[in-house]
């Protein structure tokens, strides 16, 4: 187990510096962020010095690295100047990291336990009804989503406020928005395999050795059908958390979402990077704990 952890661990690290890399190459394609008008020459000169930005390429990218492994992204250009880039992080992150978990924990068990419904009454109307809302929320994306909450609920019914305003009401819409997709996905994923897993041969066998229908979905199909809905539960995940940054901009959430938001229209090279950066780790390590999970719910799963 920890031999496995240890892998996986350096193949996150792996992962984070490429994708770290490739953006910063990236951004150095991206228009200046100091062509603002505000920026004097002597402005835009000490700027330059203080980020390396007049040294080569290979010398700034050799310094950027030196940066991202003492987890310092240094200040701001255009957003919030002269401000620690972790210290804006900071308080961005814990309100796009709430939104995204409660809209993923919602998603997940509401998508498994309407999976299971259907693949119980299997044929029926409400099973008709379920697939039918697994195909909308595949195909309707998530700002189409939250545009028709907020026109319904907020503005029409005046139920709960338009915008985001800190409070548990105002959340209510962005995390529904953001877990439509997921509930779908799962939902569906869980009824395939129930139905599947309920047609097969030890089934079978359960129900001919007398084992009640209750104890065969508890204790023989859904152990078996979690875990392909485990495997599809990272990205899931991750598509949420990238789902949040048109969800925050419609909603008029001030998250991490925005945040990057604004640093690629404002050019904000030491925002974007760190962004990236987070991103980059949240992704790896979700993608760890989901493999770690296969063993916990299937005994017959050995990580090693």
């Amino acid at each position: 187990m920890l031999k496995y952890i240890f892998k996986r661990l350096l193949n996150a690290v792996l992962v984070v510096f490429v994708v770290t890399s490739i953006v910063f190459f990236a951004t150095k394609a991206m228009p200046s962020g100091l062509t603002n008008p505000k920026f004097s020459p002597q402005v835009r000169a000490q700027i330059e010095e203080a980020y390396g930005l007049k040294a080569p390429l290979f010398v700034q990218y050799a310094n950027f690295i030196k940066s991202m492994a003492v987890l310092d992204f240094k200040t701001s250009i255009n957003i919030q100047k002269h401000r620690k880039v972790s210290e804006i992080i900071a308080l961005k992150l814990p309100i796009s990291a709430a939104l995204g978990f409660a809209a993923s924990v919602f998603g997940i068990i509401v998508g498994a336990f309407l999976g299971i419904f259907a693949a119980i009454k299997r044929g029926k109307i409400i099973d008709q009804a379920l697939t039918i809302l697994a195909v909308l929320g595949v195909s309707v994306p998530s700002i189409v989503v939250g545009i028709l909450l907020q026109y319904v609920f907020a503005v029409k019914l005046s139920i709960v406020p338009v915008s985001f305003k800190y409070s548990f009401a105002s959340s209510i819409l962005p995390v529904f928005a953001l877990s439509f997709w997921p509930i779908a996905v799962i939902a569906r994923y869980m009824r395939n395999e129930l139905l599947e897993i309920l047609n097969s041969e030890y089934i079978f066998l359960a129900k001919a050795k007398g084992a009640s229908f209750k104890d065969i979905v508890i204790k023989h199909a859904l152990p078996n059908a979690l875990v392909p809905v485990i495997t599809v539960c990272a990205p899931l995940i991750v598509g949420v958390m990238i789902g949040s940054l048109i969800i925050e901009h419609i909603f008029g959430i001030a998250g991490f979402g925005d945040l990057l938001v604004r640093a690629v229209m404002m050019s904000d090279y030491p925002v974007i990077l760190a962004c990236v950066f987070v991103l980059s780790v949240l992704f790896t390590l979700t993608y760890l704990i989901i493999d770690l999970l296969y063993g916990i719910i299937d005994p017959r799963i050995r990580i090693e």
